[in-house]
């Protein structure tokens, strides 16, 4: 039961990746830098899960992912909910925009929008609430795996 959860997990996150870059180009969306966030902790959940299909303890280190990822997730849908809160400019563009990701593939990772943007919803929810119920089900889904019995 550990290798399937954990395979759906890191599909998951490719899925939410190429979802992200392919309606970003599709719509000629610009993500914030919530978003950009968002991007580097489902890479850090996807990395977290190839090593826990080797390395049983990962399956902890990707739920540390998947719990930021959460957080980032969390805390743009309280930005979105309270206008006055809105991001815009700001320091964390500032530190999202200085990584090195952010120099080598900007399209990508360049923070060039505002959380306020107006983003159409993908089936009724909105981008950052996609990825919140991704992380909290990957999250709990490694959960399980990590304490899943060692036969399989």
């Amino acid at each position: 039961m550990r290798v399937p959860l954990i395979t759906l997990c890191l599909l998951a996150c490719i899925a939410a990746l190429a979802s992200a870059v392919i309606l970003q180009k599709a719509w000629n969306l610009y993500p914030c830098p919530l978003c950009i966030l968002q991007r580097y902790a489902f890479i850090a959940l996807a990395a977290g899960c190839v090593l826990a299909l080797f390395w049983r303890p990962a399956a902890w280190l990707a739920g540390l992912a998947a719990l930021s990822g959460l957080g980032v997730a969390g805390f743009h849908l309280y930005r979105l909910a309270v206008p006055s809160e809105a991001c815009g400019r700001d320091a964390v563009e500032a530190f999202v925009n200085g990584l090195p990701m952010a120099q080598w593939a900007p399209s990508w990772f360049a923070a060039t929008g505002l959380c306020s943007d107006p983003i159409p919803p993908v089936l009724g929810i909105s981008f950052p609430g996609w990825a919140f119920i991704l992380f909290l089900l990957c999250g709990a889904a490694l959960a399980v795996a990590a304490k899943a019995p060692r036969h399989e």
